[in-house]
């Protein structure tokens, strides 16, 4: 083989390694175009989950904190309770709060996933039965016994909401 065949050999050689190596960067970028669109939203899911998630519990304890203020010292008999007409009066931003977290309930529900969701729901019920159906037969009766059970179970359905939300926003995604 002579020097003039062995040169153009050699460039013909490299010119397909080139060719070759062009080609394989050529289908890692494309490859790796849907596989980064794919991180980047679930990194935007789990960012829109987890302002969702603190802004439903950061709401879920405005309707507990008013009903601690209301209730809570006629439960512990440290003032009287309050006639039907006062009472109601006293419930009102509670239950107004409650309202409000419905309304974020539906922002959870939408974000998802639905285990989290369903402890969203459990938790504005609590706190619904707290607001209303406590406040109501509170007023009817002047009984307060069922209020630290109705808080109790706020508490319980808030910590699996707060579980729930953790591991939706600790898992891995695939």
């Amino acid at each position: 083989m002579d020097q003039g065949m062995a040169a153009l050999l050699g460039a013909a050689v490299g010119v397909a390694g080139t060719l070759g190596a062009a080609a394989l960067s050529y289908l890692a970028v494309r490859s790796q175009a849907p596989d980064q669109a794919r991180v980047d939203h679930a990194k935007q899911i789990r960012s829109e989950r987890r302002d969702a998630y603190a802004a439903f519990l950061e709401k879920a304890e405005e309707p507990v904190s008013q009903a601690i203020l209301v209730l809570g010292p006629i439960e512990m008999g440290d003032v009287e309770p309050p006639g039907a007409r006062q009472l109601a009066e006293m419930m009102t931003p509670f239950r107004r709060a409650a309202d409000e977290l419905l309304t974020m309930t539906s922002r959870i529900q939408l974000c998802g996933p639905e285990e989290v969701a369903q402890e969203a729901v459990c938790l504005w019920s609590a706190i619904a039965y707290l607001a209303y159906n406590l406040g109501d037969a509170w007023e009817a009766s002047g009984e307060s016994e069922q209020f630290s059970r109705a808080l109790a179970e706020v508490e319980v359905t808030r910590e699996k909401f707060i579980a729930a939300a953790r591991a939706e926003i600790e898992r891995v995604p695939r």
